[in-house]
């Protein structure tokens, strides 16, 4: 067995068996985030691993030079999205559980039955914001 700290992240929601292929991925990439910021304090890391508790199935995420690089890549291409403030909405059904549902047309869009963006009855006034009161 190589040398090194193995890190570990449970998932307590309500997988099944049968769900965890398609949640692997974010999942996995969270925990290469994770071994990055690990790393650079000086940590050595042999490998991840994935619990998820409900589901009773144990996931081994790889941490070689490839993976930890695509996800420098995909760090550093976020950054620079948030930066530029270029960050468009990506409907999908994940949307269904997005806090932001309700005010999200584009998420909207990818769950039908989602309560739908309320009309505004009025808009409040921002030309007197801060102004002392009587103003």
């Amino acid at each position: 067995m190589p040398d090194g700290w193995v890190l570990a992240d449970y998932k307590a929601g309500e997988v099944t068996a049968l769900e965890v292929p398609s949640r692997i991925k974010p999942h996995a990439l969270q925990l290469r985030l994770y071994a990055l910021a690990m790393a650079s304090l000086g940590f050595e890391l042999q490998e991840g691993v994935i619990t998820y508790l409900a589901a009773e199935v144990e996931c081994r995420v790889r941490f070689d030079a490839a993976s930890l690089d695509e996800t420098r890549r995909l760090l550093g291409d976020f950054v620079s999205a948030r930066q530029a403030l270029d960050l468009p909405p990506r409907p999908s059904p994940a949307c269904r559980t997005c806090p932001h549902l309700r005010g999200c047309p584009a998420g909207q869009s990818a769950v039908p039955e989602a309560p739908r963006t309320p009309a505004l009855a009025h808009r409040v006034p921002t030309d007197n914001v801060g102004a002392p009161s009587g103003a």
